[in-house]
């Protein structure tokens, strides 16, 4: 029941044959985009002689629309104190 819940095979052989073939697609995606250049800055480079894997940094997303004029209100409703528990 709980299988069919998250709807995975009862089948251990089933599940990780499946598990293998997604890896394998996942890592041949990957391997094609590091060779043609389109993994967004993604590199495989060496630290300490071992296989390493460097992503670049992201810029912080702006924030969403509308968020400060929520936490105003929330201050607003509940006061000052809430506005420490905001500073996200």
């Amino acid at each position: 029941m709980h299988y069919a819940a998250i709807r995975q095979p009862l089948n251990p052989r089933a599940f990780i044959a499946d598990l293998k073939k997604r890896i394998t697609t996942a890592l041949d995606g990957l391997s094609a985009a590091l060779a043609d250049g389109s993994a967004g800055g993604v590199k495989v480079t060496a630290r300490k002689g071992e296989p390493w894997i460097t992503v670049p940094k992201l810029e912080p997303p702006d924030e969403p629309t509308g968020l400060q004029a929520l936490k105003d209100e929330v201050v607003r409703r509940w006061g000052p104190l809430t506005e420490l528990s905001l500073a996200f």
